[in-house]
């Protein structure tokens, strides 16, 4: 039987192993005696890759957190986790006052309620968070293109190739305007109420 080694210290076989549902059992436990966190996923195919041959970034479950908050050893929660030293001092740094921080403010109390579930609440709260803030640069950015094309636009509206093509738009009647004058200031009206409009609104979606 051959181990694989990961770059994070994960451990895998190198082939499937064959067990009976006692024999799981008891490598289950085992696994769980050395490691504070065991999550079983039931696959209904076959993985080709295995753990041991990639680089790759583990994310944290709620459970890992909540042992962030039960001890203060640092190398004993990297143990315990099979996480190196860094990452669980990184980690702690930046999850410990956030979360601390967001219970206060949500009047919740994490040495009474249930942590993991308060841990859960708050992930997902900045996610959405975090969704939130792409979603309003992705609007910026296309707000920001039609600004572009409005500021464009009225640039282009008083050049005198624009003046003729309107001259000529009125005289067969395609543009309904009494003079190439008058429609040109109606439409620099329009195109400048259009610029005030949406520059507002970005500044407005950049101050959320």
């Amino acid at each position: 039987m051959k181990l694989l080694i990961g770059d994070k210290g994960n451990v895998d076989f190198d082939s499937p192993v064959t067990m009976n549902e006692a024999q799981r059992k008891k490598f289950i436990d085992f696994l769980k005696n050395m490691f504070k966190v065991v999550k079983i996923e039931e696959i209904d195919t076959f993985r080709t890759e295995r753990i041991g041959d990639k680089f790759f970034m583990r994310e944290w479950t709620s459970e890992e957190y909540a042992t962030l908050l039960e001890l203060e050893n640092t190398n004993k929660v990297a143990e315990m986790l099979g996480r190196s030293w860094m990452s669980v001092d990184i980690k702690r740094g930046a999850f410990i006052p956030d979360f601390l921080a967001w219970t206060s403010q949500k009047g919740k109390d994490p040495l009474k309620d249930d942590v993991k579930e308060l841990i859960k609440e708050f992930m997902k709260e900045k996610e959405d968070e975090l969704l939130g803030r792409r979603n309003r640069k992705k609007e910026i950015r296309r707000k920001q293109k039609e600004l572009e094309n409005l500021e464009q636009e009225l640039e282009q509206l008083q050049s005198e190739k624009k003046r003729e093509q309107i001259e000529w738009g009125i005289k067969i009647g395609q543009i309904k305007s009494s003079n190439a004058k008058e429609y040109i200031k109606v439409k620099d009206g329009e195109i400048t109420s259009k610029i005030k409009k949406l520059k507002e609104e970005i500044e407005m979606m950049r101050g959320l």
